[in-house]
Order: structure tokens, then sequence, then C-alpha cells
């Protein structure tokens, strides 16, 4: 079990960077191609949108189905989006494509959130469950600092390899 959790906690860290990274470059190509501060607002609008639609449903799923499962499927659905964020910007897609990819990648990220938080007390035992929330909880503020961090210094060679970096980490979990 001690072994388990600590597999899901460098995945799921893993991840969070990946997608914090991902998010400073979508946000940085999307400015850098329009020069319009109105498109950060559609970033965070489209990323926010999938939670807002689909958070009730994920919570269903996640009690009904396997929960490992889930989190695998929304991970491919993440990386499959990272990928495709990663063609459309070596090739320049159109803007809308961008925004339908981070829709689509947030939607996965959403659907698979309820069931990796689920996953917690099963790969724990009780007698150490709130010490292994604090560390879920430290170490989730340390990727929400180091993805964009990260994203930022991978952009200064390419926004392209953010993109990559993000699915290798989607994937990665």
């Amino acid at each position: 079990r001690h072994r388990s959790y600590t597999l899901y906690m460098l995945g799921a860290s893993l991840s969070a960077v990946g997608m914090g990274a991902q998010g400073l470059a979508v946000g940085l190509e999307l400015y850098k191609r329009t020069s319009d501060p109105f498109i950060l607002g559609l970033v965070g609008l489209t990323t926010a949108a999938p939670m807002m639609l689909l958070i009730l449903p994920a919570g269903y799923i996640a009690d009904r189905m396997d929960r490992r499962r889930i989190v695998g499927i929304s991970m491919v659905g993440a990386c499959c989006a990272s990928v495709g964020l990663a063609v459309a910007s070596a090739i320049v897609a159109p803007v809308w494509v961008m925004f339908a990819l981070l829709f689509l990648g947030a939607a996965a990220s959403t659907m698979g959130r309820p069931a990796r938080t689920a996953l917690l007390p099963q790969l724990v035992p009780k007698d150490i469950f709130e010490n292994a929330v604090a560390w879920r909880t430290s170490v989730q503020q340390l990727c929400g600092m180091a993805g964009p961090a990260l994203g930022g210094f991978i952009a200064v060679r390419s926004i392209t390899a953010v993109y990559v970096f993000s699915a290798c980490a989607a994937l990665g979990f």
C-alpha cells in the first residue's frame, strides 16, 4: 500500500506540474498570437467551463466505476489534448482549434478528478490518512508553483515543447 501511495503521489505531482506548465504556455502563445489580454480571460473560462458542467456527473461515475480505470482514461484524454495542442502550436492552427483542445483537455481532467481524489483512502491505512492528506495538499501547492515556472523555462526555447512535456507528464501518471 505504501508503494502504491508513493507512486500515486509521484504521478499526480508530475501530472499537476505538466498541467501548470501547459496553462502558462497556452496563455503565452495565445496572447502572442492575438495581442489581446481578453484572450487570457477566455482561456480561464474555457478551462473552467468543463468543471462547472461535468463535476457532478464525474463524481457519480467515480462512485459507480473502477476509479483506477477512470483516472487512466482521463489522463489519456488529457495527454491527447496536449499532443493536439503541440501539433496546433507547431502548425499555427486557428485560435479556435486551441480553445477546442483546451476544452477537451479540461473535460478529460475534470472527469478524472473525483476518482483521483477518492483513490487516496484506498491507498493508505486509516491511521495515517490525515498525514497523507496533509502531504497531498502540500505537494499540490508546490506543484501549482513549479508547473508554471517550469513551463516558463521550457517556453523560452519552444512553446510547443511545453505541450509535449505536459502530454508526457499526463501519460506518466
